[in-house]
């Protein structure tokens, strides 16, 4: 089932997860396998009723808590996302893509406070990480804070020099400013 998920082959890795499941109802990832499908194929309510199913299986499992944010942001039901995404934390403390998708949610909901919070414990103890960085510099941005959110932007491109967001957020903050940089030559 696993190889068919990742050639994309999704029908059949679906019947083989079933088949697993069938065989064992307990087996937590092969729900999350069919969950995830479900998720890319957009059904994120569908998703969410097997990782859910999985979640009484393993209340603490923090694949399937990050795997529920996912699919809450994707409805759009954003309360629910920082509930799990705080969940997948808690069992699973520093861990970058859910600290990220954690501060995606605060920022869509403007709780700018919180996004900085979390997202300055997370490079304090993880501060060459560009993603990071970049997400305070979008953070900053949506604050108007421009002057910070290029800091953040350049930043981020001293550690990957072809970030496309920071080199976008950069963009954008020049195209206010009115400010562009000058052409090599």
């Amino acid at each position: 089932g696993f190889t068919y998920k990742l050639l994309g082959h999704y029908d059949a890795a679906t019947e083989s997860f079933y088949s697993v499941i069938e065989e064992n109802p307990n087996d937590v990832l092969a729900y999350n396998h069919l969950g995830s499908i479900q998720a890319a194929r957009g059904e994120h309510r569908k998703a969410l009723q097997t990782y859910w199913r999985a979640l009484q299986i393993d209340p603490n499992h923090p694949i399937l808590h990050f795997n529920t944010a996912q699919s809450f942001f994707a409805l759009g039901k954003y309360d629910d996302a920082i509930g799990s995404y705080e969940s997948a934390l808690r069992s699973k403390p520093g861990w970058t893509e859910a600290v990220e998708g954690y501060a995606k949610v605060l920022i869509k909901q403007s709780n700018f406070k919180k996004a900085e919070e979390v997202l300055n414990t997370a490079i304090h103890v993880n501060p060459t990480n560009p993603d990071l960085i970049n997400l305070k510099g979008k953070l900053f941005f949506k604050k108007g804070w421009l002057s910070e959110s290029e800091e953040e932007y350049k930043k981020t491109l001293t550690m990957d020099e072809e970030n496309y967001d920071s080199l976008k957020g950069l963009t954008s903050i020049y195209e206010i400013l009115g400010r562009y940089p000058e052409k090599s030559k």
